[in-house]
């Protein structure tokens, strides 16, 4: 945060304070962004202008963008380094996708739900521990079929690569490659 920020991104519950000369002459997406802000023409749809921020500051919401990976795009539009690039770096923790990810299996869990048993008496954690030994058994029987989604879920969970498709998505060849 300093006192010539000119523009500020929201993403996720943090701010990110930036320059937008520094940006735009860096980043083709940034400029684009940054000169449609004025005509409210927007090409990437996860992110739109919502006013301004304390600092009287234009302010972008930027959707779908963990902030870890946003901070990484940053540093290397400063600075032309990124952290992810050094060997023997231990990136962040992004855990955003995570906590989606199970909270998307324990709302598909609890769905898959049967209650035909005698649940009196029995605990929570009783009923559904049956039930996801019941379906584990089902799945083994071929009644399951395995998602696509399990797959993709090893393929993204991976920092680099999901820096490789932000840094794309913004234009960044040099990093993206």
């Amino acid at each position: 945060m300093d006192s010539i920020h000119d523009v500020t991104f929201l993403v996720g519950s943090q701010s990110f304070p930036a320059h937008k000369y520094i940006l735009a002459m860096k980043c083709d997406v940034f400029r684009k962004l940054l000169l449609s802000a004025d005509n409210n023409q927007v090409d990437l749809p996860e992110i739109y202008q919502n006013g301004e921020d304390s600092a009287g500051c234009d302010l972008f919401v930027i959707e779908k963008v963990s902030p870890i990976l946003f901070s990484y795009i940053l540093q290397f539009v400063y600075t032309d380094k990124c952290d992810m690039l050094v060997h023997g770096h231990r990136p962040r923790c992004i855990q955003k996708e995570k906590i989606e990810e199970n909270q998307d299996t324990i709302i598909s869990d609890f769905k898959q739900l049967n209650f035909h048993e005698n649940v009196k008496g029995k605990s929570a954690y009783e009923v559904y521990r049956n039930n996801q030994i019941t379906a584990d058994n089902d799945k083994k029987k071929g009644k399951g079929k395995p998602s696509k989604k399990s797959k993709n879920v090893s393929e993204d969970s991976s920092p680099v690569k999901m820096l490789q498709t932000l840094a794309r998505k913004f234009g960044l060849s040099n990093l993206s490659s």
